[in-house]
């Protein structure tokens, strides 16, 4: 089914020389359909077509975070917000990693980046409390796990729990 539109995008061939645009939507068709190394070979073909594509770098940060090649998918979610700093997601997946090496300095500029591009997404705001949590900023931290809960991003049980005696 999927081969009568792959033909759009002509063979693999014919991609020598077709733009980083081109190579990046065969990439996500690729992706879409499971070929996750064709997909990859794609995304990197763009951004040797064009170093300056923040979409084909967010293909290959993504990927790269599939296959936990955690310093190659910040390298490369860190070039495509610095190409395109509204590019929603990416500064919250950059947080999540940083918040899992607990660094939660990078992780909570990163969150609040993200939420200055998108401001209603529970679920930084949700992992904003926990890194403030870690600081031992805890009016912070309270208000951004209340925004998570009102926007319906489930906290955990216990971190709210943790959070009670600092309420006021």
């Amino acid at each position: 089914m999927f081969d009568k539109f792959k033909g759009m995008f002509g063979s693999k061939d014919s991609l020598a020389g077709a733009s980083a645009t081109t190579l990046v939507a065969e990439a996500r068709f690729e992706q879409k359909n499971g070929a996750l190394g064709k997909a990859a070979s794609l995304f990197e073909q763009a951004v040797r077509t064009d170093e300056g594509h923040a979409d084909a770098h967010r293909g290959l940060a993504d990927l790269y975070l599939l296959q936990g090649k955690e310093d190659d998918a910040l390298r490369h979610f860190e070039r495509a917000v610095a190409l395109e700093p509204t590019m929603q997601d990416a500064h919250y997946q950059i947080g999540r990693i940083y918040l899992g090496r607990k660094d939660v300095v990078k992780a909570t500029r990163a969150f609040q980046k993200e939420l200055e591009v998108t401001p209603k997404y529970a679920r930084v705001h949700n992992d904003l409390a926990v890194a403030y949590f870690h600081q031992k900023d805890f009016a912070r931290a309270i208000h951004h796990a209340d925004e998570a809960k009102a926007l319906g991003e489930p906290v955990h049980e216990g971190f709210l729990k943790a959070l009670a005696p600092y309420r006021r």
